[in-house]
């Protein structure tokens, strides 16, 4: 009993340390042209930080790295939610995953699902993405993480994870973890959206 307790401390104060970080958040920045190369600075998946520049894959094959993203087309703030397929957390999210894309989608959201394992904890593959996607989160885009590298920045506690990235400066600009404060992504992603119309 002790240890529960002492868990559920650390997830409180661990919540509490989160909810104290309300500076001002900063707006997106015009960047530079889509041929730039991966921005410099300290990478981690920490808000505040640069999003380290890590290859995935589309379901149609294509593989890709974050850096192909930055500054290009009409994505403004990409929504990256690592995603094994056992994780009943993150099924749950899918909710609020979809009305976010349907809510900024046209204002330059990208909403994405990166799928690391499959149901078993193997790496996932196409084919068995495609058909749980098509089952369980047809409006949402699923990307593979073929190498699991986005996937080693989670555990059992931090599942589910949102991420909020925005795509000129590749800063993480909120990282949401445990399926807590959604409504702090919406209203950050609607301010930052709303700003550059």
């Amino acid at each position: 009993m002790m240890l529960r307790d002492l868990i559920s401390c650390f997830f409180a104060l661990a919540l509490c340390m989160g909810c104290q970080q309300k500076d001002a958040e900063p707006p997106l920045d015009t960047g530079p042209p889509c041929d730039a190369h991966y921005p410099d600075g300290q990478r981690a998946v920490v808000r505040g930080h640069v999003m380290p520049n890590m290859s995935f894959e589309s379901l149609d094959g294509e593989v890709f790295d974050l850096e192909e993203l930055r500054g290009c087309g009409d994505d403004k703030i990409l929504v990256l939610e690592p995603f094994p397929l056992w994780c009943l957390g993150c099924r749950e999210a899918i909710p609020f995953l979809e009305d976010l894309q349907s809510q900024f989608g046209a204002k330059g959201l990208r909403v994405v699902i990166a799928v690391g394992e499959d149901l078993s904890h193997e790496p996932a593959t196409a084919p068995v993405v495609s058909e749980w996607m098509s089952q369980f989160a047809p409006t949402l885009e699923g990307w593979l993480d073929p190498e699991g590298r986005l996937q080693a920045y989670t555990s059992f506690s931090t599942l589910p994870m949102t991420l909020v990235i925005d795509l000129e400066t590749m800063n993480i600009l909120l990282k949401l973890v445990g399926g807590e404060n959604r409504e702090v992504a919406i209203d950050l992603i609607a301010k930052l959206l709303d700003a550059n119309d």
